[in-house]
């Protein structure tokens, strides 16, 4: 609906009945006065989204049936809202400005809207992904594609691999770190290698990222997972050349341990308060050989084992809900009192 309003100025009954008679013939257009109660006094009015316009009264016929005689744009500084000649006599009108927008979600599209899965909804899956990455060829016959689940946590990068084939005594993998490209080759007269593939999950696929990390463990490990070079850390996009030295660092932590090394000479403070558990612990930068007793230790045992859980103990500040039978033995309780008292008054 369009909606005039008059701005508050000196409005005599005349121009009144003019714009009633106006909104009668229209029937579209709502007239909306706000009148000071002193009048003669001038008053801003221009709120957002509106527009003034001046309009003449000498013909109303003229701002509903005439185009060539629409309101026109006109905004002074400090407009006076009647003219001063009789022939052109008008007043100011703020017109409100009306936009069509397109309806997109109209009932058709609530009535066939499904909802996503719980998990994309709370945005722990990627489906689109998932399903490009399970899916196998009609002509491989219902053979099962296996992945390498890597999460990063907080405190932990999870793994998730299974070891029920009893493979892991027959492809070793690489034992000595070097970080250069490995790929594992089937063996004649063994199985051939687990092979499966990397699910990254929601985490971003850059260069350096952890889960590449993950990878290259497993890939060194004996498992077969397609990969390449250009996300591990070493890797020049520019140069399009992959440095295995700079990726070795990575792997035994040296990126870190230089790290430590400068904050110790610049900022110790900063140093403890950064490297605080590392301090706990008593890890210093020299750790290549915690790495290398880590892989040792991980190759002769591999099983995790699950500690323990600890009993928490839960603290309550407020009174326990009592039970269906407390509560009746606790107004029976009460009856009991108060017919004790009841004697107690009656014998004195």
């Amino acid at each position: 609906m369009l909606v005039l309003t008059v701005a508050p100025c000196r409005i005599t009954s005349l121009e009144m009945r003019d714009f009633a008679a106006l909104r009668i013939r229209r029937g579209k257009a709502k007239v909306s006065t706000g009148l000071p109660t002193s009048r003669g006094r001038h008053t801003a009015l221009r709120p957002t989204g509106w527009s003034l316009f001046h309009t003449s009264l000498a013909c109303s016929s003229a701002l509903h049936t005439a185009p060539a005689r629409a309101p026109r744009p006109f905004s002074p500084p400090e407009p006076c809202w009647f003219c001063s000649s009789v022939a052109s006599r008008g007043v100011w009108v703020l017109i409100r400005r009306m936009g069509f927008v397109k309806v997109v979600k109209n009932k058709a599209y609530f009535k066939r809207y499904q909802v996503k899965f719980r998990r994309r909804r709370e945005g722990k899956t990627d489906y689109y992904a998932r399903k490009r990455l399970v899916i196998q060829d009609k002509n491989k016959y219902n053979t099962p594609k296996y992945r390498m689940i890597v999460r990063v946590t907080n405190r932990d990068i999870i793994c998730q691999l299974l070891n029920r084939f009893g493979m892991d005594k027959i492809y070793e993998g690489q034992v000595e770190v070097t970080g250069d490209e490995y790929n594992v080759e089937s063996i004649d007269g063994q199985p051939g290698a687990f092979t499966c593939y990397l699910d990254a999950g929601l985490a971003r696929t850059t260069t350096g990222n952890k889960v590449f990390g993950a990878l290259k463990g497993a890939v060194d490990g004996g498992l077969s997972i397609p990969h390449s070079t250009k996300r591990f850390p070493g890797y020049d996009s520019e140069s399009k050349e992959f440095s295995a030295e700079v990726h070795r660092k990575h792997i035994m932590g040296q990126n870190v341990a230089d790290y430590m090394r400068y904050l110790i000479e610049e900022d110790e403070d900063a140093y403890k308060k950064q490297f605080s558990q590392y301090i706990k612990n008593n890890v210093t930068p020299d750790m290549e050989e915690m790495y290398k007793k880590a892989h040792a230790a991980i190759r002769e045992n591999p099983v995790y084992e699950k500690k323990p859980k600890k009993e928490v103990k839960k603290k309550r500040w407020n009174r326990p809900k009592m039970s269906l039978a407390q509560k009746k033995d606790r107004v029976a309780q009460k009856k009991a009192s108060f017919l004790r008292a009841q004697e107690r008054a009656a014998e004195s």
